[in-house]
């Protein structure tokens, strides 16, 4: 028989130190060898050990990476946190006896997050930051968690001592950026920023975020920001275009126009970048300018239907009426299949006060596309401003029948609402409940029904509602709102972060 004083001078003479391969040379099984061992100090970096049993060891002595693999058995556990996050948060976790990597703290943190428990996801990363206080990640999340929680003034200490940590960190100015941004601290915000681009003078990311910000405060530093962003990165097309939305911005048009050809240039004709860049020049009132861009688009690209509704637009701003007519009724002959040109025109004449010919457009539109919903809407509507309230009611009716869709059920309710005739309305928010017993929003359209009705039905639906579908955000009651959120705000004032 084999002496076993010989197995421990075979493991002192092992030129190993993986567990798993030194059970086996002491004929054990690595599943469960290390039962009652005493690991205290023990070197797991880059090892295996997943499927192997430990009674214990201490984190604040064993030596682990991020290539150690262990079971979920001893990493923490969501319930773990369930109870009282306050409690867990002054707890020095470095004496515990649970071995978490740094990836496991924000693999639980993510799930936590999820679940909209920022106070303990808060919680879980203050504990991951002692345990790993190298690791930046944990910093981040620890004041975006902090943020998401409502405490910006936290969020903002965690991330000023994580920039002073971590200064070449891009991520962490921007962050810290953000927040002050959010709580009005503009120009701290872009003074971080400022100081970031010196450090990391060829990150985008930076550049970017400070020309956001610089954007409301001071546009002639914004453009030589986005300028010298520009020069840094000439391929990237975005660049392009933000430097012309800022010259646009700074009232100089012809500035933006010029830049938008030259990018047409550069990358060469899409119809994509042609929109953006027109959509944009609308956006900022520059509209005879958007105007010369999706003419354009229309002679290269007659399949973009978008861009003769963005067309007429433009023409109807700057008063050209009938223009903007014309290139409606252009959009008719180049897509005869499609009801969506006369839904525009219904729409355009419409706003102009012509009834009749928008009444005769959506007829048109209902004619090619009777399913979509939209024409039908806007057809009721148009009854309903010229006072025949009968003729709307019919064509909701009518729309019922013909698309099976819910939203006009929605729609009738409501016109019956405005008719004060709020009885009829309930009974028709109770018929789209019954046509669409599985859509939650007609439950809902329905419980909101009752509820401005102050209709005793109003408590039935809400429990029938929770008994079909759980209970859902969506049927909650706005009445119960105040004092849920005077519940939360006192436990946020109970709680006390020890930072």
């Amino acid at each position: 028989m084999e002496n076993w004083l010989d197995k421990v001078l075979l493991l002192l003479q092992a030129e190993t130190s993986n567990l798993r391969e030194l059970a086996w040379l002491a004929g054990g099984d690595p599943r469960t060898f290390y039962r009652g061992a005493n690991l205290d100090g023990v070197d797991f970096s880059g090892q295996d050990v997943s499927g192997m049993e430990f009674t214990s060891f201490s984190t604040s002595s064993t030596v682990v990476d991020e290539e150690t693999r262990i079971d979920a058995t001893y990493r923490p556990r969501f319930d773990l946190f369930e109870d009282d996050w306050t409690q867990y948060s002054t707890l020095d976790f470095g004496n515990t006896e649970t071995f978490v990597r740094a990836d496991d703290f924000l693999s639980l943190g993510g799930e936590i997050s999820s679940s909209g428990r920022y106070d303990l996801a808060a919680a879980l990363f203050l504990v991951a930051t002692r345990r790993h206080p190298q690791d930046h990640r944990l910093w981040l999340r620890l004041g975006s968690s902090l943020a998401q929680n409502s405490d910006l003034p936290k969020a903002i200490r965690i991330l000023y001592d994580t920039v002073q940590k971590f200064p070449t960190v891009d991520r962490a100015r921007i962050q810290l950026a953000t927040l002050l941004q959010r709580r009005g601290n503009i120009a701290e915000a872009a003074n971080i920023l400022r100081e970031a681009t010196q450090i990391s003078p060829a990150s985008p990311a930076l550049w970017t975020s400070l020309v956001d910000i610089l954007s409301q405060m001071n546009i002639p530093e914004a453009i030589s920001c986005q300028q010298t962003l520009l020069t840094l990165y000439p391929n990237d097309q975005r660049n392009w275009l933000r430097l012309a939305s800022l010259y646009l911005r700074s009232q100089e048009p012809n500035r933006a126009n010029k830049l938008y050809r030259e990018t047409f240039e550069r990358f060469g004709y899409s119809p994509e970048l042609a929109r953006e860049m027109a959509t944009t020049l609308r956006r900022h009132n520059a509209y005879r300018q958007s105007i010369r861009i999706f003419r354009e688009i229309i002679e290269r690209a007659p399949h973009q239907m978008d861009a003769y509704r963005w067309l007429a637009d433009a023409y109807s701003r700057i008063g050209e009426v009938s223009a903007a007519h014309k290139i409606l009724r252009k959009a008719t002959r180049q897509f005869p299949q499609s009801a969506t040109p006369w839904k525009w025109i219904g729409d355009s004449r419409r706003k102009d006060g012509d009834h009749r010919a928008a009444l005769a457009a959506y007829k048109r539109a209902i004619g090619l596309s009777s399913e979509d919903p939209a024409p039908w809407r806007w057809l009721s509507r148009t009854f309903e401003q010229e006072g025949n309230l009968e003729k709307a009611i019919s064509t909701y009716k009518e729309a019922i029948e013909v698309t099976r869709d819910p939203n006009p059920y929605k729609w009738l309710g409501e016109l019956l609402e405005r008719a004060g005739r709020k009885k009829d309305a309930i009974a028709v928010f109770y018929d789209a409940r019954g046509s669409h017993p599985e859509n939650p929003l007609v439950w809902k359209w329905l419980f909101d029904a009752l509820t401005r009705a102050k209709h005793p039905d109003a408590k039935v639906v809400h429990r029938d509602a929770i008994a079909h579908f759980g209970r859902s955000s969506i049927l909650r009651d706005s009445r119960r709102e105040p004092a849920r959120a005077k519940t939360q705000n006192k436990l946020k004032k109970r709680a006390r972060f020890p930072l």
